[in-house]
């Protein structure tokens, strides 16, 4: 079963609990990828490190 964890004006991601993977597409599933094993655990890195960026010089 696929939660969605970001929805956002054109792309979003969810993820499945049962095999750890994630699902990134854009918002009309025309395009997507599936990530699973080691490129599910760096995804799972680099989301966690958003958090601790640096506020953007300009935001818009």
């Amino acid at each position: 079963m696929l939660l969605p964890i970001f929805l956002g004006k054109k792309y979003s991601y969810s993820y499945e609990q049962e095999t750890d993977s994630y699902l990134l597409h854009d918002n009309s599933y025309r395009s997507y990828v599936y990530l699973q094993g080691s490129n599910a655990g760096i995804f799972k890195k680099e989301i966690a490190r958003i958090g601790e960026l640096p506020e953007p010089e300009y935001k818009t």
